[in-house]
C-alpha cells in the first residue's frame, strides 16, 4: 500500500518552520536543514517547495498586507489600518521580527515589485492624513521600518 503525500500540508509545515527559523535567527542564521528539522521534513523538500531561503521569506512578507484593503484616505483610516495590521501581527507574531531582520540584513526588500502595489494604499492613506510625512516609495514606508524618517516620528537607519 502506497501512502499519499499531502503536498499542501508539507508546504505549510515548511513555511511555518521557515518563518520560525527566520524570526529566531535572521536570514543569515536560518539554515535549510534547521527549517527541515523544525518541520519534520527532509531539507530537500524546502528546496522542492520554495527553491531556497529567499522564497520562504518572500512568501510570508508578500502576504503581510494582502487583504487589508484601503479604499479611502484620511486620518480615520489610519486607525483602521493600524488596527488591521495589529490584528495581523497578533495572528502571526513572527512578522515584525521578519521585517526587522529584512531591514537589518538585506540590501533591499524581498519581492519589492510584488509588495510595492500592495503598500500603495496604506502609504497614500498615511500621506493624506499627515501631509508633512516623508513621501518615499511605498516599499520603504510600508515594509522597511528601519528606513523611516525621524522627522515623522519614525526611525532612521
Amino acid at each position: 500500500m502506497t501512502m499519499a503525500w499531502d503536498t499542501e500540508a508539507t508546504r505549510q509545515k515548511l513555511l511555518d518552520a521557515g518563518v520560525r527559523q527566520f524570526a529566531a535567527h535572521g536570514f543569515a542564521g536560518a539554515r535549510m536543514d534547521a527549517i527541515g528539522r523544525d518541520a519534520g521534513v527532509n531539507k530537500e523538500r524546502v528546496y522542492k517547495y520554495f527553491g531556497g531561503q529567499a522564497a520562504v521569506l518572500t512568501y510570508e512578507l508578500t502576504g503581510l498586507l494582502e487583504g487589508i484593503d484601503i479604499t479611502r484616505v484620511g486620518a480615520e483610516v489610519v486607525g483602521e489600518f493600524t488596527a488591521a495590521l495589529f490584528d495581523r501581527y497578533r495572528a502571526r507574531p513572527e512578522l515584525p521580527r521578519l521585517l526587522a531582520w529584512e531591514s537589518l540584513e538585506l540590501d533591499q526588500a524581498v519581492a519589492l515589485e510584488r509588495r510595492r502595489p500592495i503598500c500603495a494604499g496604506p502609504v497614500e492613506c498615511f500621506q493624506t492624513a499627515g501631509p508633512g510625512l516623508d513621501r518615499r516609495a511605498p516599499s520603504t514606508c510600508c515594509s522597511r521600518p528601519s528606513h523611516w524618517s525621524r522627522r515623522a516620528g519614525r526611525w532612521e537607519r
